[in-house]
């Protein structure tokens, strides 16, 4: 687990450091430089935003793994087939927790990243803020729900807080 957590942090580290030229045999190198600079930090940010989608897109098919099992599985009739499902499905409920925290990393960073590129806070990025919160709420009440998993109400609460990022989100990137 750790070796694969480092594996991905370090391709997350290797994604941003990928853009940066530098421009040795230009007279105007220092105004290349810049510009190379702000353009980078914006590439980096934007990756880093899909990167949190791509994470947390991963993190949530949990949801309608779970709930479209049974419907599904009443129709196969090949054992192998039920077998290779029920197994994708404990794979995606393994992987749930470390991807959704692995989003949150991601979209913190990416908003950071962000900012510093453009140097203000506007509307799109209060967007994202506000989709950000809402995720981080979501995750404390999925942490208790690591504990408790009969928690009905609690599971409620933490889908319907990532179904409400999840749309700020979309709106966030429809804006950018």
């Amino acid at each position: 687990m750790k070796r694969k957590l480092l594996m991905i942090l370090f391709l997350i580290f290797l994604s941003l450091f990928s853009g940066y030229v530098v421009f040795a045999d230009d007279d105007d190198h220092d105004r290349y430089r810049e510009h190379e600079e702000e353009e980078w930090t914006e590439e980096a940010g934007e990756t880093l935003g899909w990167g949190a989608i791509a994470f947390a897109g991963g993190a949530g098919l949990l949801f309608p793994l779970r709930r479209g099992y049974p419907r599904i599985v009443k129709f196969i009739t090949d054992k192998q087939l039920k077998k290779r499902l029920s197994m994708l499905l404990k794979w995606v409920a393994k992987w749930h927790v470390p991807a959704g925290i692995l989003a949150l990393m991601i979209a913190s960073v990416h908003g950071i990243t962000m900012f510093l590129a453009e140097g203000e806070l506007e509307g799109e990025g209060i967007l994202g803020l506000a989709g950000l919160i809402l995720m981080i709420l979501a995750g404390l009440f999925g942490a208790y729900l690591t504990r408790k998993k009969q928690a009905r109400r609690v599971r409620n609460i933490h889908i319907g807080l990532l179904l409400s990022a999840g749309l700020l989100i979309l709106i966030h990137i429809a804006a950018s």
